[in-house]
């Protein structure tokens, strides 16, 4: 019977000391090594391996660091997305201004005189020969920085 009321007592202390635990290393006269939470009389060098803080502090900087690794991690992610998000942007606007640039040289390699109206003026103007090879020369030169940029 007695037993069984030590038993309660005995794992309440084990509780208890694991939750304060400070260990001490001490050397006695003879050389030999005891560790303890307190050493005892004679002692010639005690050397503390824990700290009964380091026992409570540990898991908050070990919180506080995972806590700053995911975020971290999470900025790296958002700023991955956003960043194809732009190339993806940047790769449709130079798909259309390619697809652009080849519609108009098609339509100045046709052989027909291009016309358009002047807003300034409202009247229709058509283009010269010399604005004709001009516009070719620029269209040229774009359809050549597609190319250029166009992977494969």
């Amino acid at each position: 019977m007695r037993r069984c009321a030590f038993i309660p007592f005995f794992l309440a202390s084990l509780t208890t000391f694991g939750a304060h635990a400070q260990v001490l290393e001490c050397i006695d006269s003879q050389g030999r090594k005891e560790f303890a939470s307190v050493c005892p009389p004679g002692t010639l060098s005690q050397k503390e391996l824990r700290a009964r803080e380091a026992a409570s502090a540990a898991p908050q900087q070990d919180w506080q660091a995972q806590e700053r690794a995911f975020q971290e991690r999470r900025l790296r992610r958002e700023q991955a997305e956003s960043d194809a998000e732009k190339r993806q942007l940047q790769q449709q606007a130079m798909k259309e201004r390619c697809a652009s640039a080849q519609r108009a040289m098609e339509q100045l390699q046709s052989g027909r005189r291009l016309r358009w109206g002047d807003k300034a003026t409202g009247e229709r103007a058509v283009m010269t020969d010399a604005e004709h090879a001009a516009e070719i020369k620029a269209v040229s030169e774009e359809l050549r920085r597609c190319r250029a940029s166009s992977p494969g």
